[in-house]
């Protein structure tokens, strides 16, 4: 009967960030019964007792995992490995698992709710660097109001008139960003030989003629 009940409801996912030469521990209330894999290539899972233990085993990989228990639901996580990630090094799941009805009626919604409103476009986290600015780093979120955007992250530049600079690294929760969310990407540049007062962050769509431009001048 307990599997019955949970085919009629969706899992909330978990977001999980990893970096290579580092573990992540999921703790949970008993132990796992299976874990699935969407990308076995990318991560080493182990299975502890109540716990399993995952390492990527490539520097930038994504990919979704299924946790299945004999009592309780199934659990879904995203993971996302980078080098530039703050990796979860230990998450305890012991309680119980929050279940979405995939058949329930929606709850009614009050006449003075507003719901948030995602505007396709780039926003400013944060821009950092170092003491002597040999590196400059720009923390940013990529939003798509409608449609799925395909970044070219490859052309991504600061730019300053008909100056530009090239990104040293950069890095993405995801290399899409589907309708309707946005994701967290960064941006480090290595002694960028342009003006940074009224410097713009660009990053160009692959199949659209106008890409997203970003001011990051005087942030820093």
């Amino acid at each position: 009967m307990a599997s019955n009940a949970f085919a009629t409801t969706s899992p909330l996912s978990v977001p999980i960030f990893l970096k290579q030469g580092f573990s992540t521990v999921l703790e949970f209330r008993e132990s796992p019964s299976k874990v699935v894999l969407g990308d076995a290539g990318s991560f080493q899972i182990e299975k502890l007792e109540t716990s399993i233990a995952i390492k990527p085993l490539t520097p930038y990989a994504t990919t979704n995992m299924l946790v299945y228990f004999k009592n309780e639901a199934m659990r879904l996580f995203i993971l996302s490995a980078a080098e530039e990630a703050e990796p979860t090094l230990f998450r305890s799941f012991k309680k119980s698992v929050i279940l979405i009805p995939l058949t329930a009626a929606a709850p009614a919604i009050k006449k003075n709710f507003k719901p948030q409103v995602i505007e396709t476009g780039l926003s400013l986290i944060q821009v950092s660097a170092d003491q002597k600015k040999d590196y400059v780093t720009v923390d940013f979120w990529v939003s798509s109001g409608s449609g799925k955007l395909i970044p070219d992250w490859e052309l991504v530049r600061l730019k300053t008139g008909a100056d530009t600079a090239k990104p040293s690294k950069i890095w993405s929760e995801r290399r899409e960003v589907q309708s309707g969310t946005r994701i967290k990407a960064r941006a480090i540049f290595a002694r960028p030989n342009i003006r940074m007062t009224s410097a713009q962050l660009v990053l160009p769509l692959v199949g659209k003629a106008k890409g997203l431009t970003l001011k990051v001048g005087g942030n820093l």
